[in-house]
């Protein structure tokens, strides 16, 4: 029996059974090194992956992958990681493009709590600092 005919905790269901590159065969059946799973545990967190929904069937624990399967999720959510930081920008882009748009109608003036020339809200014939709310006569 070969190592990709077992679903096991070292290589749950989702994790490929093909390894790419012939000098790797041995990865499926060492476990993770510490930095691989730390590195692992990093991105799932900071992509808000769920491991076992990853992983699938077989999934115990990150300190149970194997070499093989540590390297492969890696750089599954170095993917997502990219699409994700893509997606924030985009966003981030968008609301800077919208307030420049939206300050460009106020009028600025000088903003005698902040001391500095913002840009004013017009409300009822009273003005209104957008960056510190002061109510100016």
């Amino acid at each position: 029996m070969r190592w990709s005919d077992t679903i096991d905790a070292m290589n749950p269901a989702n994790v490929p059974r093909q390894v790419p590159v012939r000098e790797w065969t041995w990865m499926p059946l060492e476990p993770a090194s510490q930095s691989q799973r730390a590195y692992l545990q990093d991105l799932l967190r900071r992509t808000n992956f769920d491991p076992a929904e990853m992983f699938g069937e077989g999934f115990a624990d990150i300190t149970g992958l194997s070499q093989w399967a540590a390297s492969w999720a890696i750089n599954q959510l170095k993917d997502v990681e990219i699409v994700q930081d893509a997606k924030e920008q985009r966003i981030k882009r968008l609301m800077g493009a919208v307030l420049r748009e939206r300050m460009a109608t106020f009028p600025v003036r000088r903003c005698a709590t902040c001391e500095e020339d913002r840009p004013h809200r017009i409300v009822s014939a009273v003005l209104i600092c957008e960056a510190c709310k002061t109510v100016i006569q």
